[in-house]
């Protein structure tokens, strides 16, 4: 039997994100300088952190994945309070990057932002976060 989507080891393909397309205004706790809008989480050169609790268990390998646009500065996926960081992003481009949540990670928050401090302006659309 095949692996869901086509992801080898795949144990769910099921996203766990909700509204990771942004069709709504929902879903997402959005920090200052951050909207949804036209199908796109916006940040403006204000944007600090865009997050949603998607329920992360620890010891669980994970792949998050997005569409990411920038239009100045840099962004990155992280665990708010946790221990996987992710990688800043400087470029527009679609990102996937696999972790296993560790001891501080567990019911951590899946976390949008701009890294130590820099600024950050352009959209975020397509997130996936799946158990692998």
């Amino acid at each position: 039997m095949g692996f869901p989507l086509g992801i080898a080891g795949a144990a769910s393909a099921t996203n766990l994100i909700t509204n990771g397309g942004f069709d709504t205004d929902t879903a997402w706790t959005k920090g200052a300088g951050w909207t949804i809008a036209g199908g796109v989480a916006v940040g403006t050169a204000t944007a600090e952190i865009l997050q949603q609790d998607p329920g992360i268990v620890l010891g669980t390998q994970y792949r998050v994945s997005y569409d990411l646009t920038i239009t100045s500065g840099d962004c990155h996926v992280y665990i708010f309070f946790g221990d996987f960081a992710g990688t800043a992003r400087t470029t527009s481009g679609t990102y996937s990057q696999d972790f296993t949540a560790g001891s501080n990670d567990d019911g951590g928050v899946l976390t949008f932002g701009k890294k130590n401090e820099a600024t950050f302006t352009g959209t975020i659309d397509n997130v996936s976060l799946i158990q692998i």
